[in-house]
């Protein structure tokens, strides 16, 4: 009858053991930024090779807004965004970033 309460015993103190070692407490963590605008001014969203190499930056919720607040585009994305744009236009179609850039 003793081993039997010894062994609940024990088994109660692994189980108490166990379960405060892993802490399932959800940990607030600042959420990763959608586009990030490098200290050198340019806006990198989640396509830029350089997205996760930037750490020093300001955080935006889209590219839009990054490109409102005075960044550019990186260079090779620059070639991306006019030929779209160029698209756009042929196909009278609107272009969000045409728009912010003209004023349509």
């Amino acid at each position: 009858m003793i081993m039997r309460n010894f062994h609940k015993a024990v088994f109660a103190a692994t189980c108490l053991l166990l379960t405060s070692c892993f802490d399932t407490t959800p940990t607030t963590s600042v959420p990763e930024a959608t586009v990030k605008q490098s200290s050198s001014g340019i806006c990198h969203d989640h396509t830029s090779s350089s997205y996760k190499r930037t750490k020093n930056f300001k955080a935006f919720d889209s590219l839009q807004a990054c490109l409102d607040d005075g960044g550019r585009l990186p260079k090779s994305k620059t070639k991306q965004y006019d030929a779209a744009e160029q698209e756009a236009l042929q196909e009278d179609r609107n272009f969000g970033y045409l728009h912010s850039k003209v004023g349509y």
